[in-house]
């Protein structure tokens, strides 16, 4: 689940730019995912960041965004 964060940051713009004009645009983020999807029936096993355990850890190229802190790109 993609952070809103993420959707507009300067850093992400050219592959979102990529995205749109190959028919793909990115249209959803949310800054609150466990809340959504726990109202869709999902049970929390906790937010992972790209980096973090569980999530390409060893091979994102940046440090790993502390969740909830908003300002850089991450899922948070």
């Amino acid at each position: 689940m993609t952070g809103t964060t993420l959707l507009r940051h300067p850093m992400t713009q050219p592959f979102l730019r990529f995205l749109c004009e190959d028919g793909t645009p990115w249209r959803f983020g949310t800054k609150e995912p466990e809340e959504l999807l726990g109202r869709l029936g999902w049970t929390e096993r906790g937010p992972e960041q790209p980096g973090g355990p569980g999530a390409v850890e060893g091979h994102w190229p940046y440090a790993v965004p502390l969740h909830g802190v908003g300002g850089c790109p991450g899922t948070g």
